[in-house]
C-alpha cells in the first residue's frame, strides 16, 4: 500500500495500473470516434459501411458554423435512439441559419484491433439538409 501510495503521490494521481487515461487502461479495446462529411451535390446516399479512405465528400468543419466540434461528436456518439427529435436537433446544430442547399453525413467511425493491425470502419448514421433529415435503414447503435 506504502508503495502505491507514493508512486500516485509523485506521478500527480496517475499511476499506470490505475490510469484515468485511456490508452493505459483501454489499450486494446474497440474505441468510437464521429466524422462529419459535406455531402452536398451527392444525387443519392450510401449507407454501406465504408473505409476512412472511402469517405465520400469534403470534411466539414464544425467551427465554421459556429458549432463545438467535442459538443457535436458527443451528440452524434452518444445518441442511441434517434428520434425526428434529435435529427432535427443535429440539424440546427451544423445548420443554424439554414441549410443554404448543404447536406451533411454522419459517420460513427470504429477502430478495433486486429491481430497486429488496426480495422478502421466509418458507418454512416444519419443525414441533414438538403437532402432531408435521414437516418440511417442500416443503423444500429
Amino acid at each position: 500500500m506504502v508503495v502505491y501510495v507514493v508512486s500516485v503521490a509523485v506521478n500527480l494521481g496517475e499511476f499506470w495500473p490505475f490510469s484515468i487515461y485511456p490508452m493505459f487502461s483501454q489499450a486494446g479495446n474497440t474505441w468510437h470516434r464521429v466524422v462529419i462529411r459535406d455531402v452536398s451535390g451527392a444525387d443519392t446516399i450510401d449507407w454501406q459501411p465504408t473505409t476512412l479512405d472511402d469517405l465520400p465528400g469534403d470534411p466539414f468543419g464544425a467551427r465554421s458554423v459556429g458549432a463545438d466540434p467535442i459538443d457535436l461528436a458527443n451528440f452524434v456518439g452518444k445518441t442511441r435512439e434517434w428520434t425526428p427529435q434529435r435529427i432535427g436537433a443535429l440539424e440546427l446544430q451544423v445548420f443554424p441559419d439554414g441549410h443554404g442547399g448543404r447536406s451533411l453525413l454522419a459517420f460513427r467511425v470504429s477502430g478495433s484491433l486486429l491481430g497486429d493491425s488496426v480495422a478502421v470502419v466509418a458507418t454512416p448514421v444519419v443525414a441533414v439538409g438538403a437532402v432531408g433529415n435521414i437516418l440511417s435503414p442500416e443503423f444500429t447503435p
